[in-house]
Formats: structure tokens, C-alpha cells, sequence
């Protein structure tokens, strides 16, 4: 099929470092803004940093750390003879990191690395940026034990008080065109696809350079 390869902007992930792991040695491929853009066309999430392209598949295997040097979190996947550590140099929100991992258990298979349960369920239990006194949903953090014990059936839908807060912020404060809900808020697989929404950005790809494992 010829033209463009059009894709939906689902997600942006701030300050992701991507490196490449080959023979053994470690060398950085690039660092900015991950982006996480849907293609109906093959119903596959697309990884885009710079020269970065990598389509998530049911046969690949992510592994999240939390232990990685100087990045708050870091995810590790396989690569044609390498493999890839995108490492999360700073902490993003805590809907921009569930809805990330929501994409990632949804098409791939996402697993953390042994003896971190409590630990990524502390990352998640965050306070309210705007009010420390509130906390976020007890009930979320309660589902994301479960999700990594029974090892995947996605992440349920809940909102987090202080996306809310963050979110009139950015659009009282801030000039720059506000953020898409899935910034804002945790959603479901179906939501962070954005098919149906007529706010979310598309984009079209050289499909030459995007090459989709079926």
C-alpha cells in the first residue's frame, strides 16, 4: 500500500533517554519527548523519539525497573540482534505513567522486575501537587496490585485528583494550547486509542520507515 502511514498522537512522555544495548556495550541513540501514536490501519502503538521508531506487538516482552541509574523509571525491550532501555530521566504525572504502561501491557507484554511491587505501587500513590493534603486514589493503587500480580488484564479507569487541579493550571497559567485529556488523566485502552475523538492530532508517517512486525 502506497502514501503516508496515518497515525493518532495518543500519549508524550517528557525527557525519555533511549539507548541501545549491542555486543555488550551500552551507547545512547537519543533523548526528548517520547511519543506514543496509534495506527489504526494495523491497530499497533508506534514508540517515536527523533530516529527512534519501534512498534509494540503481543510477541514482545517489556520489562520495567525502577533501580536503573539516574532515571526514575526505565523500561527494557528487544531490538533486531540489541535491545533498547528507555529510561524516564524525570518523574512525569501519574496519569502520563499510567497510561503508559496501560499501552504497553495492552500490546505487549509488560512485567516488572521481581521483588518491585511495593515500590512501583509508592510511584503511584502520589499527593496532590496543588493540595498535599489530598491523596490520590486508594482504589487505583489497589488495582495496580492486582494488575501486576495476576500479570495483566490492563488498568482500570479512574481519575486522579490532582490531573484535575494540574490541569486548570496549565490552562490558566500557560499560553501554549492545553493538554489532551490522556495527559490529564488515566483512561482505558479504548480512550487512549483516540479513534473517535475529533481533538486528537494526526500525524502522517513515511511508511517506508515504520516497519510493522505481523
Amino acid at each position: 500500500m502506497s502514501g503516508p502511514l496515518h497515525a493518532i498522537k495518543s500519549l508524550e512522555v517528557h525527557d525519555v533517554k533511549v539507548y541501545e544495548v549491542k555486543n555488550q556495550k551500552l551507547s545512547v541513540k537519543t533523548r526528548g519527548k517520547l511519543e506514543l501514536l496509534f495506527l489504526p490501519e494495523f491497530d499497533r502503538f508506534l514508540l517515536s523519539l527523533g530516529s527512534f521508531r519501534y512498534v509494540l506487538s503481543p510477541n514482545i516482552f517489556i520489562l520495567a525497573s525502577l533501580h536503573e541509574k539516574r532515571a526514575y523509571r526505565s523500561y527494557f525491550m528487544p531490538g533486531v540482534k540489541c535491545h533498547y532501555i528507555l529510561k524516564l530521566k524525570t518523574e512525569p504525572t501519574a496519569a502520563v505513567l499510567g497510561n503508559l504502561e496501560t499501552i504497553f501491557a495492552s500490546y505487549s507484554h509488560l512485567t516488572y522486575q521481581e521483588g518491585q511491587q511495593k515500590e512501583l505501587e509508592a510511584q503511584l500513590k502520589k499527593e496532590d501537587p496543588i493540595n498535599t493534603s489530598q491523596k490520590t486514589s486508594a482504589d487505583y493503587a489497589r488495582t495496580v496490585g492486582k494488575y501486576i500480580t495476576k500479570g495483566g488484564e490492563g488498568f482500570k479507569q479512574n481519575m486522579f485528583k490532582f490531573a484535575n487541579y494540574l490541569g486548570k493550571g496549565l490552562q490558566k497559567k500557560s499560553s501554549v494550547e492545553p493538554q489532551g485529556e490522556n495527559q490529564l488523566y488515566t483512561r482505558n485502552i479504548d480512550e487512549l486509542k483516540s479513534i473517535n475523538d475529533s481533538q486528537a492530532q494526526c500525524i502522517d508517517l513515511d511508511r517506508a520507515k515504520v516497519i510493522v512486525l505481523e
